[in-house]
């Protein structure tokens, strides 16, 4: 087993281990010789003189007074009510009248180019007395002339009805060797086979 020994070094490493875990004595108030203990009080002469100096001071409580006032985006805030023309922000009617302006601006850059707006447009046509798409076929239409709507509406129209027609016209009677087929006295006006083999036509054709 080996032999420790306690050396000065040790000492001091000691030492400086109990001064970390205890508190040191302080002395009484006024008392070169006399400490403090745990029925006296628990805090040191600073805290005591920070204590009794909490109520010392010479902010008002006003905000006017205080220093370091918040701010948002630079702009300190004062005290009361905020408006945002206050902390230099724009509303919703702020801005609905910045686009209003912007829009009205951006029409007069473009008059004043020389360029014309639709409504500048439709106004010098009608004043030359030319007629938008509108007004000619108005007037085409007034002249019993059919538009190229009316006489594609007739066209699928026609279509249809003709379709209709040839789909009553005929009758599907199915699959059938030549030499199988009816009588055609016995057939009926519109009956339409599909003859499955070769033949050679006869009087009944």
């Amino acid at each position: 087993m080996a032999t420790k020994f306690i050396n000065l070094n040790n000492l001091a490493t000691f030492l400086a281990k109990l001064k970390t875990l205890f508190v040191a004595k302080e002395l009484k108030t006024g008392s070169p010789n006399t400490y403090k203990v745990l029925s006296d009080n628990n805090l040191t002469d600073e805290l005591v003189a920070k204590i009794k100096n909490a109520g010392d001071s010479t902010f008002s409580g006003a905000y006017t007074d205080l220093t370091g006032k918040p701010s948002i985006g630079g702009k300190e805030i004062a005290s009361g009510n905020q408006t945002a023309a206050s902390l230099g922000l724009a509303t919703p009617t702020d801005v609905t009248t910045a686009a209003n302006n912007a829009r009205t601006g951006a029409v007069n850059d473009i008059k004043n180019l020389g360029y014309q707006t639709a409504a500048n447009v439709e106004t010098a046509i009608s004043a030359k007395g030319y007629q938008n798409a509108a007004q000619v076929n108005t007037i085409v239409t007034g002249k019993g002339y059919q538009t190229a709507a009316n006489v594609d509406a007739k066209v699928n129209a026609a279509k249809t009805e003709l379709q209709n027609s040839l789909g009553s016209a005929f009758r599907a009677k199915g699959s059938t060797a030549f030499a199988s087929l009816p009588a055609p006295a016995s057939a009926t006006k519109g009956d339409v086979w599909n003859i499955t083999d070769q033949f050679t036509t006869t009087d009944q054709f």
